[in-house]
């Protein structure tokens, strides 16, 4: 192998156990959780890197790629690989060919389906990178595939490929037709593989002391979220006697519902121009619904608690079942949601997560050694895409 050294992988691994063992901070009352406030975030990101205000590199990979041809190559790595624009671009226009299906037009069709082609392009662009690198690599060393191993993965994908209806059956189409992202990526990806099995899958071994302490870490890990659903379930407890106060249930719901729809529907009250959705039984969780039923129309329930959040809710109106439906209700909520427990590993459980751990950090190590020693040419930037807003040149030599 290269001149990777194995300590940094420990200091990586180390890194990454420190991040497991950080515990959650408590709730801030604030009125949305952390999950749905992440949520928000990715939402903002995605539409800054394909809506109003592209970046420069964006908008010029655009403008490059709807001038290439088919048999244009987009990326070719010294003598050892290259991939035509032509089987990139069709692979990408099937997996979005769904989102023209008649019963998915909407306003804003075209929108949606530029972000999915976008970001399906870079996503398949960037698995085909590593794939690549990693198999020069491993044809440079010598290391073969036996043929019945590109049969197994295709049966797989054929596999794969019937459960996804109309899309499957071009994506088959494709692949049978000889010349198809999908073969020429397999084939790569095998070598990488084979790369990861000769020279890696030994450096990622743990031992029982590693898999005492990970052991060890997940179980703090839910201590420290069970302490933080307790301080949960006492704010609600206490939002509940402030209720009973005199404080109007649609502000509680504003200031501290955890759901932006929840909050919503706590402030369209009977006063509102707007009233509230329809909720039916279906729409709500068992333990809600089956509190609703024990209200007059104005009463506020207690703290209910269900497996993902706790409730507090205000029935409005109860409406009688209208032809075939059953009875729906129009409901104000407060909603606070739990953080969840994390299963507790097992010996063997702890020891595939840190093998895993270990494999990444070394993957991406390796990766970003073995890219630095070939040269190659592309038609467009080539980025490693960390994450939403983080992203950063991965090629510098970029024709």
């Amino acid at each position: 192998m290269s001149n990777f050294k194995p300590h940094t992988l420990s200091v990586l691994l180390l890194l990454s156990f420190s991040v497991c063992a950080q515990t959650v901070a408590p709730k801030p009352q604030s009125g949305i959780s952390r999950a749905f406030d992440n949520a928000r975030q990715v939402g903002r990101n995605v539409y800054s890197m394909t809506g109003k205000k592209p970046a420069a590199a964006e908008t010029s990979t655009e403008s490059i790629l709807s001038k290439l041809k088919d048999d244009d190559v987009l990326v070719e790595i010294e003598g050892w690989d290259s991939l035509k624009w032509g089987l990139l671009r069709r692979h990408v226009e099937v997996l979005c060919s769904g989102i023209d299906r008649p019963d998915m037009q909407m306003e804003g069709n075209a929108a949606v389906k530029k972000i999915a082609y976008n970001m399906r392009l870079r996503k398949l662009l960037k698995d085909y990178m590593e794939h690549a690198v990693f198999a020069v690599e491993a044809k440079r060393i010598g290391l073969t595939v036996a043929p019945e191993k590109f049969e197994e993965y295709r049966a797989k994908a054929r596999e794969g490929y019937a459960q996804m209806g109309d899309t499957g059956k071009s994506l088959q189409a494709l692949m049978d037709g000889g010349e198809s992202f999908y073969e020429h990526n397999l084939t790569n990806a095998l070598y990488w593989l084979a790369y990861k099995e000769k020279e890696m899958v030994s450096l990622c071994k743990t031992d029982e002391r590693e898999i005492a302490k990970m052991i060890g870490i997940r179980h703090s890990a839910n201590l420290a979220t069970t302490a933080t659903n307790l301080q949960r379930r006492a704010f609600m407890s206490e939002m509940l006697v402030k209720l009973k106060g005199g404080m109007e249930f649609g502000e509680a719901a504003e200031l501290w519902s955890d759901s932006e729809s929840s909050s919503t529907r706590g402030v369209v009250m009977d006063e509102a121009d707007e009233r509230p959705a329809r909720v039916a039984e279906d729409d709500l969780p068992t333990q809600v619904w089956s509190a609703l039923v024990g209200l007059k129309d104005g009463e506020v329930s207690g703290v209910i608690d269900t497996p993902k959040a706790w409730y507090i809710v205000r029935l409005l109106k109860r409406n009688a079942a209208e032809e075939d439906n059953g009875p729906t209700v129009e409901m104000a909520e407060i909603v606070v949601e739990k953080d969840l427990l994390d299963p507790e590993f097992s010996p063997k459980q702890a020891q595939g997560y840190i093998e895993s751990i270990k494999m990444k950090a070394l993957t991406k190590a390796t990766f970003q050694e073995l890219v630095a020693k070939v040269k190659i040419n592309s038609k467009v930037p080539l980025w490693d895409s960390s994450g939403p807003g983080k992203r950063r040149r991965l090629v510098k030599r970029v024709k």
